[in-house]
């Protein structure tokens, strides 16, 4: 009996125990299966031992949040029970600028990274290829040649090329600005080449759109010409006197010129516009097309010798190799490599066209036709009476008869015949146009006619050995430079006056008075380097005075 009760006060301790054990778990949990706030009567343990109920105490530790994890307060119990709870959120990284860590280039994309500041931690991204690294290699343009800009990547190589500038053509020519912003060529300037190449726009851009008259005249080193599809105009006798020219090229996309066997003409072929001076043919036979010959077409081919027509045209004749319109009342063209030394001109030319004796180097005396009347007061012959520009300019010359009835000589008319020693002018001629005898290095002297109004700018330039001038009262104008460098050959020897006389058919008061006007340019060569005389009929006692001696001009 015994023995029973106590093997049912062991099992009721243990399960006192136990009890008290899972109370003692659930202070800090869910779900105990006893309160530990309720008490239950210990059965009757007389003879039992005394037993103590355990207590958690805790202790708490807490763990700080990184930047991946979570912080959290940690509880333990010295009976080594320990649970967690209040959880902190992870920080996140605290990452630094983005630092390039391998560069991009053309061909790879490159890599960037950050760091955080408080645990080390590395993020990386891509970045875009890098754009190309282009070194550039300019070539400059040649005078046939377009410039460029090569450009190259000194990484990957790619290239490509860009920048393209127009070909120079040729280098030193000078221009004139148009009023439309285009330019005409004026002249060689200070060109070298031989063979002259125009591109239709310049190296700043401006586009070329004519070449002026005379342009390249007597550049006798030029041999062939370029001309762009941007020229739409061509002056007349622009490539005068060029005797080593033998070939013009025209762009084929020009719209108003062509060449055929070397010579310029205008684009439907009607008109011939300049025959290449250098040419060894010594004939030339104008087509039947041929509608029109711009003058100056054949000045100065030193070579041609004669001019033909073709027989069925109707708007040229030829005869004794020149070349005159079908009338026959303009001399057009005399052949430059003619070896005559005169000429007669026919009666029935009025007009010599500019350039026709251009640089007629045999060519020492024409006979220019005076107005004729029949007895009925008919004229049969007019003479000539217009004489275009640089119509005998550079000829051989050595003496000219102007007719009564010549009232117009054009610019340049006469310039550089260097063996012009006489000029006896018709009684018609109201004007000397410009430059007309400049460069006539043999006159001595000049007798200007009575009727002489105006006598123009360069009239008589540079004719060096002028020594006497007799300027009719008639006269009301004398333009600029007419007389620079005539007349100042200082002081004969002998007399000790000066050689240089201007006799002027007025008096003083006239001549320096509003009735004429001199440009101030002519003052020094006709008052100062030379004696200047005035009119009278009556011997002075002193002063420089003349008078005419049987229609002579004599000093008194």
């Amino acid at each position: 009996m015994k023995k029973k009760i106590l093997s049912l006060l062991m099992a009721v301790l243990a399960l006192t125990l136990v009890l008290t054990l899972a109370a003692c778990n659930d202070d800090h949990g869910e779900g105990s299966l006893i309160d530990p706030e309720v008490t239950t009567d210990a059965p009757d343990t007389t003879d039992a031992p005394e037993t103590t109920v355990h207590t958690h105490s805790y202790t708490s530790s807490v763990t700080a949040p990184t930047c991946t994890a979570e912080g959290f307060t940690t509880y333990t119990c010295e009976c080594g029970d320990s649970y967690t709870d209040t959880p902190v959120a992870a920080t996140g990284h605290t990452f630094g600028e983005w630092k390039t860590t391998k560069a991009a280039t053309c061909l790879a994309t490159g890599v960037e990274t950050r760091t955080c500041s408080v645990c080390g931690a590395t993020e990386n991204r891509d970045t875009a290829k890098a754009a190309h690294d282009y070194v550039k290699t300019v070539t400059a343009p040649t005078k046939t040649t377009q410039g460029y800009t090569t450009n190259v990547c000194y990484v990957c190589k790619d290239s490509y090329v860009d920048n393209y500038t127009n070909p120079t053509g040729s280098v030193g020519l000078t221009y004139s600005q148009n009023t439309d912003g285009t330019l005409t060529i004026t002249g060689l300037g200070n060109c070298s080449d031989t063979d002259i190449i125009i591109y239709s726009t310049t190296t700043e851009g401006k586009t070329v759109s004519a070449i002026a008259p005379g342009a390249f005249m007597n550049a006798t080193k030029i041999k062939t010409v370029y001309i762009p599809a941007s020229i739409t105009s061509i002056g007349d006798g622009a490539f005068a006197g060029c005797t080593a020219l033998s070939a013009f090229t025209v762009e084929a996309e020009n719209k108003n010129f062509s060449v055929k066997d070397s010579v310029l003409y205008s684009k439907d072929g009607t008109t011939i516009v300049a025959y290449p001076a250098g040419l060894t043919a010594k004939s030339f036979e104008i087509a039947k097309t041929i509608t029109a010959v711009r003058p100056g077409a054949f000045a100065g081919a030193a070579n041609l010798e004669e001019l033909k027509v073709a027989k069925d045209s109707t708007v040229f004749a030829a005869e004794d190799g020149v070349l005159y319109n079908f009338a026959k009342t303009t001399l057009v063209a005399y052949p430059a490599g003619d070896i005559s030394t005169t000429f007669p001109i026919p009666t029935t030319v009025d007009k010599i066209e500019a350039y026709a004796f251009f640089n007629a180097a045999k060519l020492a005396d024409v006979t220019l036709p005076e107005k004729v009347v029949d007895g009925s007061n008919n004229v049969t012959v007019k003479g000539i009476q217009s004489i275009g520009t640089y119509a005998f300019a550079g000829s051989a010359l050595t003496a000219v008869e102007l007719p009564n009835a010549t009232s117009d000589v054009g610019a340049y008319a006469f310039a550089n015949c260097a063996k012009l020693a006489s000029i006896d002018f018709g009684s018609e001629t109201r004007t000397i146009g410009k430059y007309c005898f400049s460069g006539c290095t043999a006159l001595t002297k000049v007798v200007l006619p009575a009727a002489l109004i105006t006598v123009e700018e360069g009239a008589f330039y540079n004719c060096t050995n002028l020594a006497t001038l007799v300027i009719p009262k008639s006269v009301r104008f004398i333009e600029a430079r007419a007389f620079t460098g005539c007349l100042n050959l200082g002081k004969d020897a002998t007399t000790g006056k000066k050689i240089g006389k201007v006799l002027f058919e007025g008096s003083s008061d006239t001549f320096y008075g509003t009735q004429m006007k001199i440009d101030a340019t002519n003052m020094d060569y006709l008052a100062l380097y030379a004696d200047l005389y005035f009119y009278t009929e009556n011997q002075p006692a002193k002063g420089n005075y003349w008078h005419y001696v049987d229609g002579v001009p004599t000093i008194w």
